[in-house]
């Protein structure tokens, strides 16, 4: 996405690997696991699966996807603790955006964790979330908060769609 790539040129950057945004600093990696294993590689960088609040998370989410990432991408959302009730690994709110793919979550007991597709299909489309089998390896992003991305990203973000507002996700462009 277009309005992602160029987010991403702007915003500040500890590695080749992390980027900040909004006060998070997110951690890609070119490997693929198991949700519960992503998670644990996640907690030993101090945060969890990346949660998605808003619409423009979700566009920087998509833009800092590894190309390798063919088969989708893990969340910090799921419902292993009551089916069909969602909760992100970090504890932020779920009832505020999501991203479901048409026709999901589509429960059953062995779909607990939530995947974001990195390849449109004609089920999916690009960015959409899918509950999902935990036991499948998966490339992920990890969140965590810090004081590193003290870039005002917020800024930033404004800056780039007062300038091409057509390439902002709606309700973005203030």
């Amino acid at each position: 996405m277009l309005a992602a790539a160029t987010l991403l040129m702007l915003a500040a950057s500890a590695a080749a690997s992390e980027r900040c945004f909004m006060g998070y600093k997110y951690k890609m990696d070119n490997i693929s696991l198991p949700a519960v294993q992503a998670e644990e590689h996640c907690s030993a960088f101090g945060g969890h699966l990346a949660s998605i609040l808003d619409v423009r998370e979700q566009t920087f989410v998509e833009g800092v996807v590894p190309s390798q990432c063919t088969f989708g991408v893990w969340l910090g959302l799921n419902d292993i603790k009551a089916e069909g009730s969602y909760e992100n690994l970090d504890g932020a709110p779920t009832d505020k955006f999501a991203n479901w793919n048409k026709g999901e979550p589509d429960g059953g007991a062995e779909n607990d964790c939530v995947m974001m597709h990195t390849v449109p299909t004609a089920k999916s489309s690009y960015g959409a979330w899918n509950a999902f089998t935990c036991y499948a390896p998966a490339c992920f992003v990890c969140k965590k908060a810090t004081e590193e991305c003290n870039v005002n990203d917020e800024l930033l973000w404004h800056r780039y769609c007062q300038g091409e507002s057509a390439a902002c996700p709606p309700g973005t462009e203030t």
